[in-house]
């Protein structure tokens, strides 16, 4: 007897490839057992510095770079990419830019030539630019900025205190602390 569960991800509707007969019935009933829609990246722009940082602190340890920080110029053309490839590209580009970094941090200049266009128009100051009736996303914003206050107020104004008081990659803290101006 062999335990074995699948995990698989799909960017297709297969409940409607199931009646159009182009995906077995029975394999989908076998697959779907919990079902988590994931928004692609494009659309949860605000998450990029969180996992950005995340794929920092991973990809460091495997390859054992000295790189610590993304610069804001660097964030910014993450955050204005429009991410075709998802996270796995994401992850990628984080590689990518570990391995060509020879300082302690990613700046533009290690982003791959396909972001080369983003570079010559705007790039936006901040993913989260929220309409004066967005009041949930101004609710956060709030809440994400008096945290960051009191994470700083605890740590006497340390900035890599403050990130390992939050969890979060010191990158991510000076993002964070840019968009709060």
């Amino acid at each position: 007897y062999v335990d074995v569960r699948f995990i698989t991800a799909t960017n297709r509707d297969l409940e409607k490839m199931v009646e159009e007969e182009t995906f077995r019935r029975d394999l989908f009933y076998r697959l779907n057992v919990i079902t988590i829609a994931l928004p692609p990246l494009r659309e949860i722009k605000e998450d990029i510095p969180v996992l950005a940082g995340h794929f920092l602190m991973k990809l460091r340890r495997r390859l054992a770079s000295g790189v610590e920080d993304i610069a804001p110029a660097a964030m910014r053309l993450l955050i204005a990419h429009e991410w075709p490839g998802n996270i796995r590209e994401l992850e990628n580009i984080m590689e990518r830019a570990l391995s060509l970094c020879s300082g302690s941090t990613i700046k533009p200049e290690h982003l791959p030539e396909s972001m080369a266009c983003v570079r010559k128009g705007p790039v936006p100051d901040s993913p989260v630019q929220p309409s004066p009736g967005d009041s949930l996303k101004l609710a956060f914003l709030d809440a994400e900025k008096q945290q960051l206050l009191d994470a700083l107020r605890k740590t006497g104004g340390n900035r890599t205190r403050a990130a390992a008081l939050l969890n979060i990659h010191r990158a991510t803290l000076y993002f964070r602390l840019k968009r709060h101006g």
